[in-house]
Order: structure tokens, then sequence, then C-alpha cells
């Protein structure tokens, strides 16, 4: 059986930022994806200035659609619920499946090993190593991150759960 430090689940920008610092400190990290990538993903691409800055390299502009300079939030009756204003700032919207693609590339750059279409089944926490269970598969690490999103597998498989109030899950920027 296959042994890492970190088993990373989720291949979005937080699992592969999560896996290229941990490579780059040395560890021994996989990072997996439930998806075959590329891949289309529902949520939006919309990358603050705080977010652009915590990234240490330029971002391609071939990931960029467009700049954004304000932003507006409108309930579902049309009604304007909220209003920003100029964005202190830099903050653009990005293609996510290229943008995505552009991490995990970055993560496996320091060192991070990457796998997709893997399916996490349960994980099984022993007493020094978790066993994480895919279809066809087991693989053994020190510790587990989930970085699998809102429906996340590591969540439901370790007994974690988080209740979502109805209006999160319709937000959505509009040009």
């Amino acid at each position: 059986m296959t042994k890492f430090d970190v088993i990373i689940v989720g291949a979005g920008p937080a699992g592969s930022a999560c896996a290229r610092l941990l490579a780059q400190a040395g560890a021994k990290v996989l990072l997996l994806e439930k998806a075959r990538f590329p891949r289309e993903k529902s949520c939006g691409g919309l990358l603050s200035g705080k977010t652009l800055a915590s990234i240490d390299a330029p971002l391609p502009d071939r990931l960029v659609l467009s700049k954004v300079h304000g932003m507006r939030m409108v309930a579902e009756d049309g009604k304007l619920q909220a209003e920003s204003g100029h964005l202190p700032g830099r903050a653009v919207l990005v293609d996510r499946s290229q943008f995505d693609w552009w991490m995990v590339e970055r993560a496996c750059q320091a060192g991070a090993v990457y796998r997709d279409a893997c399916e996490v089944v349960r994980i099984v926490n022993g007493r020094e190593m978790a066993t994480v269970y895919l279809i066809g598969g087991a693989l053994v690490a020190k510790w587990v991150v989930g970085a699998d999103g809102a429906a996340s597998a590591v969540a439901r498989t370790v007994g974690l759960r988080k209740a979502w109030r109805s209006w999160q899950s319709g937000i959505t920027l509009c040009r």
C-alpha cells in the first residue's frame, strides 16, 4: 500500500494550494480529484485582490476572463440586496477549469503527486495512519485534508456535517 505524509482530497484552488505549500516544505503529498481534469466547475471564478496577492506567481493573462471593479447582490425576486461600489485592489474573474488546472500544475512542480478520477469511498482513522479507500484501491497517510467542497466526501465519511442556510447556496456574480 502506497504511503504518503498527506493525502489531499479535492484539487480545487484550496486543495492545490495546500498541496503546493506542503510539497515545498518537503512533505510527500498526494492530491486526489474525483473528476477528470480539465473539468467544468459551476462555482464562480472571482479572485479578490487579497486572493491574488496570496498566489506567489503572476496570474497568466490567458486565465483572466475579465477584471471586476465592483459587485451587486440581487435577490431571487430581483431586488438589490447589497452593492460594493468600487472594490479595493484588483479583482478578476477566471475560467475555473483552466485556473484549477494551473494550480494543480504548480502543486506538481513543487513535488506533489496528482491523480484524478479518484473517488473516496471511506476513510478509516488508525492509530498512526489514516487509510483512504477509493473505488479500486486504498492509500495510507499520516494526515488527510478535506478540500473537496460543499458536498465533501471527507466530511461525510468522518462524520462531520455542515448545515447550509438556503440563502448561501445561490450567490452568483453578474457583469
